[in-house]
């Protein structure tokens, strides 16, 4: 198998995305009183 620098990037947006979601999803939970039941997933 060939590894592809194009596979790296995307896989180094896709974490950072996933990360900038999950950031500002959680700053928007500890704004209010989180439930219980977000979090499990």
């Amino acid at each position: 198998m060939k590894r592809r620098k194009p596979d790296l990037l995307f896989l180094l947006a896709l974490i950072v995305g996933l990360g900038v979601v999950v950031t500002g999803y959680t700053q928007e939970l500890m704004e209010r009183p989180a439930p219980t039941v977000s979090a499990s997933r």
